[in-house]
């Protein structure tokens, strides 16, 4: 990853690409982590619950946002 660097108010980062990111990717995720909610994997279960498909689990959107936070600040600032 980058190095470093200093941020100042509106700077851009360089986009971190990832995804697109579909069921089978979350079926994975809940298998790693145990999260086996039928929210993240049964599109049944999800329309049921007012969404509009599957939902990806919040801890793997936040292990995503932890590429951008490394990227920013470092690997050993995360």
């Amino acid at each position: 990853m980058d190095q470093p660097s200093q941020l100042q108010q509106g700077d851009q980062l360089r986009p971190i690409e990832h995804g697109p990111l579909g069921v089978d990717d979350f079926a994975r995720y809940a298998a790693a982590s145990g999260d086996q909610n039928p929210l993240h994997t049964d599109a049944e279960v999800a329309r049921a619950a007012g969404f509009a498909d599957v939902i990806g689990h919040g801890m793997l959107a936040m292990g995503l946002m932890g590429r951008v936070a490394a990227a920013v600040a470092g690997a050993g600032a995360v």
